[in-house]
Protein backbone atom coordinates (compact mmCIF):
# COMPACT_ATOMS: atom_id res chain seq x y z
CA UNK A 1 0.00 0.00 0.00
CA UNK A 2 1.10 3.79 -0.72
CA UNK A 3 1.95 5.93 1.59
CA UNK A 4 -0.50 8.94 0.84
CA UNK A 5 2.03 11.76 2.18
CA UNK A 6 4.77 10.26 0.29
CA UNK A 7 2.62 10.07 -2.72
CA UNK A 8 1.61 13.85 -2.23
CA UNK A 9 4.96 15.67 -1.47
CA UNK A 10 6.61 13.70 -4.68
CA UNK A 11 3.49 14.73 -7.06
CA UNK A 12 3.84 17.76 -6.19
CA UNK A 13 7.08 17.79 -6.00
CA UNK A 14 7.34 17.14 -10.07
CA UNK A 15 4.28 18.97 -10.88
CA UNK A 16 5.98 22.13 -9.67
CA UNK A 17 9.24 21.12 -11.37
CA UNK A 18 7.15 20.96 -14.46
CA UNK A 19 5.81 24.11 -14.07
CA UNK A 20 9.14 25.60 -13.20
CA UNK A 21 10.27 24.41 -16.92
CA UNK A 22 7.47 25.33 -19.04
CA UNK A 23 8.22 28.34 -21.38
CA UNK A 24 5.89 31.41 -20.33
CA UNK A 25 4.14 31.90 -23.40
CA UNK A 26 3.06 28.05 -22.97
CA UNK A 27 1.58 28.96 -19.19
CA UNK A 28 -0.05 31.84 -20.63
CA UNK A 29 -1.64 29.65 -23.44
CA UNK A 30 -5.75 28.56 -23.86
CA UNK A 31 -5.85 25.24 -22.25
CA UNK A 32 -8.92 23.50 -21.61
CA UNK A 33 -11.22 23.10 -19.54
CA UNK A 34 -9.36 26.18 -17.67
CA UNK A 35 -8.41 29.34 -19.33
CA UNK A 36 -5.00 28.59 -19.17
CA UNK A 37 -2.02 26.60 -17.64
CA UNK A 38 -1.62 29.37 -14.96
CA UNK A 39 -5.29 28.93 -13.92
CA UNK A 40 -5.14 25.04 -13.63
CA UNK A 41 -2.15 25.12 -11.84
CA UNK A 42 -4.10 27.52 -9.09
CA UNK A 43 -7.07 25.19 -9.16
CA UNK A 44 -4.91 22.77 -7.75
CA UNK A 45 -2.94 25.54 -5.63
CA UNK A 46 -6.45 26.71 -3.72
CA UNK A 47 -7.21 22.97 -2.64
CA UNK A 48 -3.70 22.88 -1.49
CA UNK A 49 -4.41 26.00 0.27
CA UNK A 50 -7.58 24.88 1.63
CA UNK A 51 -6.04 21.02 2.30
CA UNK A 52 -3.56 23.13 4.66
CA UNK A 53 -5.83 25.43 6.43
CA UNK A 54 -8.52 21.95 7.24
CA UNK A 55 -5.34 20.50 8.62
CA UNK A 56 -3.83 23.32 11.02
CA UNK A 57 -7.53 23.76 12.06
CA UNK A 58 -9.95 20.82 11.70
CA UNK A 59 -12.29 22.59 14.08
CA UNK A 60 -12.97 25.96 12.56
CA UNK A 61 -10.36 26.28 9.69
CA UNK A 62 -10.21 29.69 8.20
CA UNK A 63 -10.22 29.35 4.13
CA UNK A 64 -8.29 31.64 2.05
CA UNK A 65 -8.62 32.52 -1.45
CA UNK A 66 -4.73 31.98 -2.88
CA UNK A 67 -3.60 35.30 -4.70
CA UNK A 68 -3.05 35.46 -8.53
CA UNK A 69 0.16 35.48 -9.15
CA UNK A 70 1.95 35.64 -12.29
CA UNK A 71 2.45 32.84 -14.22
CA UNK A 72 6.22 32.43 -13.55
CA UNK A 73 5.45 32.20 -10.08
CA UNK A 74 2.87 29.69 -10.38
CA UNK A 75 4.78 26.87 -10.02
CA UNK A 76 6.30 28.47 -6.88
CA UNK A 77 3.18 29.38 -5.20
CA UNK A 78 1.98 25.61 -5.24
CA UNK A 79 5.55 24.34 -3.93
CA UNK A 80 4.72 26.78 -1.03
CA UNK A 81 0.74 25.34 -0.61
CA UNK A 82 1.84 21.91 -1.00
CA UNK A 83 4.82 22.29 1.76
CA UNK A 84 2.18 23.92 4.08
CA UNK A 85 -0.70 21.31 3.49
CA UNK A 86 2.17 18.85 4.13
CA UNK A 87 3.72 20.10 7.20
CA UNK A 88 0.42 20.75 8.64
CA UNK A 89 -0.69 16.97 7.95
CA UNK A 90 2.90 15.87 9.95
CA UNK A 91 1.43 15.28 13.32
CA UNK A 92 -1.73 14.03 12.20
CA UNK A 93 -2.93 10.54 12.27
CA UNK A 94 -3.63 8.83 8.65
CA UNK A 95 -7.60 8.40 9.91
CA UNK A 96 -7.93 11.68 11.61
CA UNK A 97 -11.23 13.68 9.73
CA UNK A 98 -10.75 17.06 8.71
CA UNK A 99 -13.30 19.17 6.92
CA UNK A 100 -13.20 20.40 3.51
CA UNK A 101 -14.66 23.78 2.27
CA UNK A 102 -16.99 22.27 0.95
CA UNK A 103 -18.95 20.97 4.14
CA UNK A 104 -18.02 17.91 3.76
CA UNK A 105 -14.99 15.89 5.82
CA UNK A 106 -12.27 13.43 4.66
CA UNK A 107 -9.99 11.69 5.90
CA UNK A 108 -6.13 13.52 6.28
CA UNK A 109 -4.83 9.85 4.08
CA UNK A 110 -7.52 10.19 1.74
CA UNK A 111 -7.19 13.95 1.84
CA UNK A 112 -3.85 13.42 0.58
CA UNK A 113 -4.06 10.83 -1.72
CA UNK A 114 -6.44 13.00 -3.66
CA UNK A 115 -3.65 15.59 -3.91
CA UNK A 116 -1.15 13.55 -5.04
CA UNK A 117 -3.46 12.32 -7.83
CA UNK A 118 -4.84 15.33 -8.86
CA UNK A 119 -1.19 16.63 -9.25
CA UNK A 120 -0.20 13.55 -11.32
CA UNK A 121 -3.22 14.09 -13.36
CA UNK A 122 -2.72 17.63 -14.00
CA UNK A 123 1.28 17.19 -14.63
CA UNK A 124 0.06 14.71 -17.23
CA UNK A 125 -2.27 17.07 -18.64
CA UNK A 126 0.40 19.36 -19.34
Amino acid sequence: MSDPRQDAAEQTERLVDRLRHLALTRLQAPYQPEATRVEAARVLTQRLADAAAALEQPVAPTWRDVPQVAAAAAGDLLAICAHDALAAAAPLDDGTVVPLRDGGSTTVADLLGALADEALELRRRL
